[in-house]
C-alpha cells in the first residue's frame, strides 16, 4: 500500500470552516515570521489536504528546527480515515501559543502511517 498523496500544506493565521458547505478559506498565508525578541510565542494554523489513502491512517504533524538539535516545537496527531482511494481530506491543525526559542530555519513535516508525505520550511528571523 502506498501511502497517501500530499496535495497542500499551508501554515496560516487561520481557517475557517463553512458549516454549511465544508469548504475551508485559508486565511494570512506565510512561510515567515519576523520577531525583534526571542523566545518568539505565537499562534497559527496549518492547512493539509491529502488524497489516495487506504482506509484508517494514523497521521502526525511535527515544527521542528532544521537540524533537529532540539525538541519540536510542536507536534500533533491525528487519523484519516479515507473512504476510497481517490477522496480528498482536508484539515486543520490550530496551535496557541508555540514558542520559538530562537531565530533559524524550522521545517512543518507530515507525515501518515509513520511515511514522510511532505515538509514547508519556516523562517523565522529579527528584523534586519
Amino acid at each position: 500500500m502506498s501511502p497517501p498523496i500530499p496535495l497542500a500544506l499551508l501554515i496560516c493565521d487561520h481557517v475557517w470552516r463553512d458549516p454549511n458547505s465544508g469548504k475551508h478559506s485559508v486565511l494570512g498565508t506565510f512561510s515567515g515570521l519576523g520577531c525583534s525578541r526571542f523566545p518568539l510565542v505565537t499562534n497559527l494554523s496549518i492547512y493539509f489536504a491529502v488524497t489516495e489513502g487506504e482506509g484508517s491512517l494514523p497521521v502526525r504533524m511535527e515544527l521542528i528546527d532544521v537540524d533537529e538539535e532540539r525538541p519540536a516545537v510542536f507536534d500533533a496527531e491525528g487519523i484519516f480515515e479515507f473512504e476510497h482511494l481517490r477522496q480528498v481530506i482536508e484539515g486543520t491543525f490550530d496551535f496557541a501559543k508555540i514558542v520559538f526559542p530562537e531565530p533559524g530555519e524550522y521545517r512543518l513535516k507530515l507525515f501518515a502511517a509513520g511515511e514522510f508525505l511532505t515538509e514547508r520550511a519556516l523562517h523565522v528571523t529579527p528584523p534586519p
